[in-house]
């Protein structure tokens, strides 16, 4: 489900002038095309171009715990700016599949949605999208899935 293009297109407009919307009324799907439409039209992703192979990688690693692992070093090669933001997002959009039940997003829904804006080459044509498109919410999936944040406290 996505929001009506209307309402995100005048949301849109309203944060742009810097003013606040009052969101109450708002579907929340409205509000979810906002947030993805926001990340979709930055002119780097979250996740960089420059790191976008080596994530795109950790999709063919079998193990979970290596997958975790990699990604966790990849993700450190991030700016400091974009760990804070991608940290942010999956925590936020990890609470929203909490509700799933009620608003049908559920994990793998939101890495369909978030994945491809969160994660993108700097030159692909479609048939390249489209291949990479199942890695990419795959490991979105994962990120969502697993708090990649968290770091293992060793037992006492």
């Amino acid at each position: 489900m996505s929001g009506s293009a209307a309402q995100i297109k005048e949301l849109q407009n309203t944060y742009r002038k810097g003013k606040r919307a009052d969101l109450s009324t708002v579907y929340i799907h409205t509000v979810g095309g906002v947030l993805k439409n926001f990340f979709r039209d930055m002119p780097t992703p979250v996740m960089t171009f420059e790191l976008y192979d080596d994530i795109i990688a950790c999709t063919k690693i079998a193990e979970e715990e290596k997958k975790l692992e990699r990604l966790r070093e990849i993700i450190k090669q991030l700016p400091m700016e974009n760990q804070e933001i991608l940290h942010k997002i999956l925590v936020f959009v990890r609470e929203v599949s909490q509700y799933s039940d009620e608003n049908q997003m559920t994990i793998q829904n939101l890495a369909t949605m978030f994945g491809p804006t969160l994660l993108r080459k700097k030159e692909q044509d479609r048939a390249e999208l489209l291949n990479d498109l199942q890695d990419v919410i795959a490991i979105t999936h994962v990120m969502l899935a697993n708090k990649i944040f968290e770091v293992k406290r060793a037992k006492l």
